[in-house]
């Protein structure tokens, strides 16, 4: 008996699609999206695109543009600010709630991510690199159980996935990162919680800072873009 192959709907396949455009930064903030293209590039209607699109103008990635069209949320200081500020205060809220149960299992865990970071960054391998860095972090908020905060978390780091693209053209950066991650494992390990909180601070205004270089390049067009690349959107 064969087995029958699950069908995705058209307007889930859009908006997957655009929302990892807008991520990995091939459709740049402010620029006007056309539905038809899109439409045609996903060998799709223009209805499940329109849709999608209104769904990610709910999560702040899009919103609306001249002679009703949509365009591409700009990424703006001061929401880089406010996000940086929530996530320190919040993942040092996360870990010290549970920090006297944080245990070895726990600590390979994040090991474990360490070593498939470091390894995404030697290959060149952008999208696993960031998607692991987003995985360290939000492994503080699963141990923490508190599942409203998990999925606020979840899609703020939506918005910040632009910004780990836009910093990718620092390549210090992509190797200062899981060694400060070591750092924050080795505090953990330690069982020093004042030593935990600087040294998450001192990774995020790290971060911070580069962003602060490379925001005029949002506006850049990406390299090497054209309308057959834009298939590679579906590949997720």
């Amino acid at each position: 008996m064969k087995s029958e192959q699950i069908k995705i709907p058209l307007t889930r396949v859009a908006y997957t699609a655009i929302k990892k455009g807008i991520i990995t930064l091939f459709f740049r903030p402010g620029e006007i999206l056309y539905i038809q293209q899109i439409a045609n590039d996903l060998n799709i209607s223009r209805t499940p695109v329109r849709e999608a699109l209104v769904m990610l103008s709910k999560e702040g990635l899009v919103e609306p543009g001249p002679g009703g069209k949509f365009k591409i949320s700009e990424i703006k200081l001061s929401t880089i600010f406010e996000i940086y500020d929530l996530r320190q205060n919040l993942e040092t809220y996360a870990i010290k709630h549970k920090f006297l149960e944080y245990k070895e299992l726990d600590i390979d865990y994040l090991l474990d991510n360490h070593c498939r970071h470091l390894e995404s960054i030697k290959s060149k391998n952008f999208e696993k690199c960031f998607m692991l860095d987003q995985q360290f972090h939000m492994y503080f908020f699963k141990k923490l159980g508190n599942n409203l905060l998990t999925d606020f978390m979840n899609r703020m780091y939506d918005i910040q996935q632009r910004v780990r693209y836009l910093t990718a053209e620092y390549p210090e950066r992509l190797t200062l990162t899981p060694i400060e991650h070591m750092a924050i494992i080795e505090s953990i390990r330690k069982k020093d919680f004042l030593l935990v909180q600087n040294c998450i601070k001192d990774h995020l205004d790290n971060v911070k800072a580069v962003f602060l270089n490379s925001h005029d390049k949002q506006y850049n067009p990406p390299l090497a873009r054209s309308l057959e690349s834009s298939k590679n959107l579906t590949e997720v």
